[in-house]
């Protein structure tokens, strides 16, 4: 297996190729240099000058609004209280179950037996 030489020129295009693709290259730079020789627009809208509308100040308020939690916001606090309410109740009861459960699992718990073997000449024979 050859190693790769990352600095040969083997399928680099030649000729015409090369200078069609360094001149795009140098036209790209031209435009890239021209472009910070004019510095940040002012305005960095895509809509023509001619186009916009004329922003005029807002006139203010006449008075002041006193800062309130909007509507229905204590009916929100409530659905969420009783969620939160229905959550720990399911958190307790699945713990209890699952200590329950595994209360038996220490003990041995119950073990449900058969006769049935797999292996026996009946079961093998057929």
């Amino acid at each position: 297996m050859s190693q790769y030489d990352r600095w040969s020129r083997d399928g680099m295009p030649e000729g015409d190729a090369l200078r069609r693709i360094q001149q795009n290259i140098d036209q790209t730079m031209r435009g890239v240099i021209a472009d910070s020789r004019r510095g940040i627009p002012t305005s960095a809208s895509m809509i023509p000058n001619s186009q916009r509308e004329d922003e005029t100040p807002r006139a203010t308020s006449a008075g002041s609004v006193p800062v309130t939690s909007p509507p229905g916001i204590d009916i929100i606090d409530r659905m969420v209280d009783a969620q939160d309410r229905t959550d720990r109740i399911a958190a307790i009861r699945q713990a209890s179950e699952n200590a329950w459960i595994e209360s038996h699992f220490e003990r041995g718990g119950p073990r449900i037996e058969s006769d049935y073997e797999p292996f026996d000449d009946t079961h093998m024979k057929k």
